[in-house]
Parts: structure tokens; C-alpha cells; sequence
């Protein structure tokens, strides 16, 4: 086999492995305080009147207790049911660290405990204080859908491009021996555009170095993961800032990946366009 063949074979192998890389970028949900499902006590229906968390309780409270302590029961079993999906996501994801896996499944598995125990005593509350303050509990103290939805979403978005990023970063010293049959002198060996090649190699590491560079420190200085696991629910809306940025270095990793992976197309294009048959290529 020649030089000229194996160069385009390694670089339609590198094509094979375009699926393990930039198709594998997420995009992450929505940055703290910004998601879209509410975090209020859901009103109640027709005739009723909603329950307010946010202000003491009152006189109407009292004519509809059974209303809005159905709300808050609902309120409730929705983070419940909300937590244990997230538990799902974390442990289904293929590429998550294992010390986030630990970090998260922590998190949630406390965060449901507290919920549930949660559910009981409202539950059994009888007076509307006693049931103010468990409302105002589950949000204050929780937080599921503001910080810990999205930092679910963030962290496996964050370490899914850490790893986009660790398997193109493996993929360029294959993709520079198979360039190496090319010479400065030369723009095409073998049918192979050298020049063409060359410039999307060089755009193709520049946009994956940049992508690792914001993944290992767009968290303030601290990878974006470990930057968005540091963010406590008692800590928000204080904290908010750490999730917006956070949310921001993602999107701009996710951006530099899907032009690498552009450029790994261009590769593999210019690989499937050379002539099989050239032996010596011409300048």
C-alpha cells in the first residue's frame, strides 16, 4: 500500500469517529433562575385562590385550606417527580465524570429526602402557618427548578464537550501523519490537496483548543463544572451569576466544537475526493 493510500485511510477512519465527537454536543437547558418551569405553588382551580409562599398567611387561607394545601401537596410530588428524573439523566449519561456522578447523585438523592419529608408534614399540617412555612421551605431551601435542573443541565453539558474535546484532541496527531506526505512545495500529492488539508487541520485545532481552554476554566477561572457544583440552593438568587456564566462558556465550547467538527468534514471531504491511482502527485 502506499503512503498516498494510507494517508487517505486514516483519514476516512478519522470520519468513522465523527459521530464520537461533535454530534455528541449538548447544549445545556437554561442557566440558574432562568428555567422555564415556574417555581411558584400552583394556583388553584376554577373558584379557588392561590397560595402564596412569598407572604404570610391570611384570612383567606384560612376559609381555603384544603385548596391550598392540595397545591402544595402537588407542588410537592412535581419536585419529586422532577428530582427523580434528574437522578435518571445523571446516571444514564455516558461520558459524566465519576466524581460529578458523585457529586450530583448526592445532591439529588438529599434533595429528595428533604421533599419528601416535606410531603409528610404538609401533609399533616393543620394550621395555614404551619403550611406557609413548608411551602415557603420547599422553595427556598430547595430550589429544584432554578438551581439544581439547571446544573444537572449544565454539568453533563460541560463534561460531554470535555470529552468531544479529549477524543478530537486524540484524533490530530493521526490526522498529522496522514498529512505528512504532504510537502510546503507542494499544494496536491496524490490528488490529495495539501493546501486545503492543511488549512482545515490548523482551523481544526485552533477551534479545539480554544473549546478546552473555556471548558477547563470558563467557570471564573475554574472548569465549568466544577464551577457550577460549587453553587448551593441556599446560596441563590446570590449565586445566579455562577450559572449565567457558566451557561454562557457551554454555549461558546459548544460553538468551537461544531466548527471543528466542521473542519474534520472538510477532512474527510478532501480524503474522499483524492485520486486512488496518483503515485508520485504532482506540484
Amino acid at each position: 500500500m502506499t503512503t498516498i493510500h494510507r494517508s487517505r485511510r486514516t483519514l476516512l477512519r478519522v470520519a468513522a469517529l465523527l459521530a464520537a465527537g461533535g454530534s455528541m454536543v449538548l447544549a445545556p437547558g437554561v442557566a440558574f433562575g432562568g428555567s422555564a418551569t415556574s417555581s411558584a405553588v400552583p394556583t388553584a382551580g376554577a373558584g379557588g385562590s392561590s397560595f402564596n409562599p412569598g407572604s404570610a398567611p391570611s384570612g383567606q387561607c384560612k376559609a381555603n385550606f384544603a385548596t391550598h394545601r392540595n397545591q402544595v401537596e402537588l407542588a410537592l410530588s412535581d419536585r419529586v417527580t422532577r428530582l427523580q428524573a434528574l437522578q435518571s439523566r445523571v446516571s444514564g449519561v455516558q461520558h459524566l465524570k465519576s466524581s460529578d456522578v458523585s457529586a450530583l447523585s448526592g445532591d439529588l438523592s438529599a434533595q429528595l429526602s428533604g421533599i419528601e419529608e416535606l410531603q409528610t408534614k404538609a401533609h399533616s399540617d393543620t394550621t395555614c402557618l404551619q403550611l406557609f412555612e413548608d411551602a415557603k421551605s420547599m422553595i427556598v431551601d430547595y430550589r429544584v427548578y432554578v438551581v439544581m435542573t439547571p446544573q444537572v443541565d449544565i454539568v453533563i453539558a460541560a463534561d460531554t464537550e470535555a470529552y468531544v474535546e479529549q477524543v478530537l484532541q486524540g484524533l490530530e496527531p493521526k490526522i498529522q501523519r496522514a498529512l505528512s506526505i504532504c510537502q510546503s512545495t507542494s499544494a496536491t500529492v496524490g490528488g490529495l490537496n495539501c493546501t486545503a488539508a492543511e488549512n482545515a487541520f490548523s482551523q481544526l485545532k485552533a477551534h479545539v483548543s480554544t473549546a478546552a481552554q473555556v471548558t477547563s476554566t470558563g467557570g471564573n477561572g475554574e472548569s465549568i463544572s466544577s464551577a457550577v457544583l460549587a453553587a448551593k440552593p441556599s446560596g441563590y438568587p446570590a449565586n445566579r451569576s455562577i450559572g449565567t456564566t457558566a451557561f454562557s462558556a457551554t454555549r461558546q465550547a459548544q460553538a468551537d466544537l461544531l466548527a471543528a467538527r466542521a473542519d474534520l468534514e472538510t477532512l474527510v471531504g478532501i480524503a474522499r475526493s483524492a485520486k486512488l491511482g496518483g503515485a508520485k502527485g504532482t506540484a
